[in-house]
């Protein structure tokens, strides 16, 4: 799990480039406040769908208030990741 404001550290990119290139069975979770230590979302990220910036590995946007939805896609990222 990372913030959106960690979507913008090298770490991240470095850590899904290596788990990609390695087939490793990783579930990359990112909560979205919409706030990076204070700073809007629009003022740091330029690009503000931060599922998409997986580049090879699928994001996907979940309204995780609804218990449902995040049970199916968590289901759904087990399978993916085996």
């Amino acid at each position: 799990m990372y913030g959106d404001g960690g979507s913008n550290q090298g770490q991240f990119f470095e850590a899904s480039n290596m788990a990609y290139l390695w087939k490793l069975p990783v579930i990359y979770i990112c909560e979205n406040n919409l706030y990076s230590m204070g700073t809007p979302l629009a003022l740091h990220a330029m690009n503000t769908n931060l599922y998409e910036r997986g580049d090879q590995i699928p994001g996907l946007l979940v309204d995780a208030q609804n218990y449902f939805n995040v049970k199916a896609i968590m289901q759904w990222a087990k399978d993916y990741s085996v």
